[in-house]
């Protein structure tokens, strides 16, 4: 909810498999595509003015939301402004005395005896403004802007979370007083350049996203060993984001092919503000401010290039080649320290040596991918396809040195290495009439999994009390595999 309001959505694309080459980082096994509204189309004669409201209500989390928009085009120009507002509650699941809510109660998720999911809240607003200049047939510039603001943000499972704090049994909360995004854009399109060069598009952005992650943990006094421990913890994030892409599209005889490059830049800085006592109301306090991870950049410039060859009539196939790399910089950075209860042996095991004076560290991904469409009949299509993906690991990833929210010490891990993954798939799809089918075989495997490990060393926190240290690592392989498959019934009249 932090990222976009629903009535703000276009149209949502899911592709399957590998999407690295087109989508670069992340896109592992999977790509959803989230596309917002956008200006009427082009109209040739006259002006067209519109408008447009919805609302929503739901008595189970007494949500409302409501969207009003107005809209226009003519042959020169066409615009959207739209305004949105989200006030959601926590959410009831029925009757508590159900298998599946007291399964739900078991993975932490807390429920009131009438069903109330405490901490699911969610408060937003969305305002979005679009302008769209057609200079003639083939020239085309598109200005977007759009603001997300949404505040409350509770997550469910960290209600009333139990945890552990020096072997004593406490209570966790966690939710997100506020989540602020805003994004500006601007596009400009040439089509039908050449006899084979198709389009251009040219895209720049800047983005901030300004977000306070708020945790509270209350352990109940143990006399006469533990006088109890309220500690109030945020965690306050800022990153800007710009960047560009270019992208090329081609036709040589069978051949579609689309070629790019593009480019961006992940500026952070974060601040951590804890407050410690023994109970919420005691006035004795300890007020600690710290930066969990230093002053940091992340930035990636990329080229990529996918054809797609129709063989013949019935038979395409459809590959592609990127080429990512990534450079990671830390600075030095007021209050930032690794602990001073580390020791150097440790601190060089964990591979942290000269992260308080700043680092950078760069990496490189090579992925690729070929597919295969075969239309076996006017009414069947068989497809099949294999890729290799790719996630390079983050700021946080390599650089967060804190306590944890709850519990713990987590260390970053400037060394960490690309996950990276082979995908395969292959189906069916056939439609007779009005009804759909299709069924899909999918196998991934992925190497260097990103998980976040117990390192073996633990920190002292007085007379027999210790702190685990973790920190992410590359450790892991994975196999997902299986089938899917449905069937869609589409009637008209």
């Amino acid at each position: 909810p932090g990222l976009v309001e629903t009535s703000q959505i276009q149209t949502v694309e899911v592709i399957r498999g590998s999407g690295s080459v087109l989508y670069g980082t992340d896109a592992l096994a999977g790509t959803i595509n989230i596309i917002t509204r956008d200006t009427p189309a082009r109209r040739d004669d006259g002006f067209r003015l519109g408008g447009v409201f919805n609302s929503f209500y739901s008595s189970n989390e007494t949500g409302r939301r409501f969207n009003a928009e107005v809209n226009g085009s003519n042959k020169w120009f066409a615009f959207r402004a739209a305004q949105s507002l989200d006030r959601f509650n926590n959410y009831f699941t029925g009757d508590p005395s159900t298998v599946d809510v007291q399964r739900l109660r078991a993975d932490d998720l807390q429920i009131t005896d009438d069903g109330e999911v405490l901490n699911s809240q969610s408060h937003g607003g969305n305002s979005q403004a679009t302008m769209r200049f057609f200079f003639n047939d083939t020239n085309t510039l598109k200005v977007n802007y759009e603001r997300r603001r949404a505040a409350n943000i509770g997550s469910a499972g960290l209600a009333g979370a139990n945890t552990g704090v020096a072997g004593l049994t406490g209570v966790f909360n966690g939710f997100f007083p506020f989540s602020n995004r805003d994004r500006f854009n601007v596009r400009y399109d040439v089509a039908a350049l050449t006899e084979n060069l198709q389009r251009v598009t040219a895209k720049a952005f800047y983005q901030t996203q300004y977000r306070n992650f708020t945790n509270i943990l209350t352990v109940p006094s143990v006399p006469p060993f533990f006088p109890g421990l309220y500690q109030f913890s945020e965690t306050v994030t800022d990153t800007k984001t710009s960047g560009f892409d270019i992208q090329t599209d081609w036709l040589f005889g069978n051949h579609n092919v689309v070629a790019g490059v593009s480019y961006f830049k992940d500026d952070n800085t974060d601040r951590r503000l804890i407050v410690s006592s023994t109970t919420a109301s005691s006035p004795n306090r300890t007020i600690r401010n710290t930066r969990s991870v230093p002053d940091a950049s992340l930035s990636n410039v990329a080229f990529f290039i996918q054809d797609d060859y129709r063989v013949t009539s019935r038979l395409r196939l459809i590959g592609g080649f990127r080429f990512d790399r990534f450079k990671t910089v830390s600075k030095p950075t007021e209050n930032f320290a690794i602990d001073p209860r580390l020791t150097p042996q440790q601190i060089d095991q964990l591979g942290l040596t000269g992260l308080p004076e700043g680092l950078n560290v760069g990496n490189s991904a090579y992925t690729g991918d070929i597919g295969a469409v075969y239309t076996l009949t006017r009414n069947v299509n068989l497809s099949a396809r294999v890729g290799r993906s790719f996630r390079t690991p983050n700021i946080s990833e390599r650089f967060f040195t804190d306590a944890g929210s709850a519990e713990g010490f987590l260390v970053g891990n400037p060394s960490l290495v690309p996950e990276t993954g082979i995908n395969f798939d292959a189906g069916a799809k056939v439609q007779v009439k009005n009804v759909r089918a299709a069924v899909t075989y999918f196998n991934n495997y992925f190497e260097n999994f990103l998980a976040t490990q117990f390192t073996g060393i633990r920190i002292s926190q007085g007379p027999g009390r210790f702190l685990d240290v973790y920190q992410t690592q590359n450790v892991r392989t994975a196999r997902i595999q299986g089938y899917n498959a449905g069937v869609r019934h589409d009637t008209t009249g």
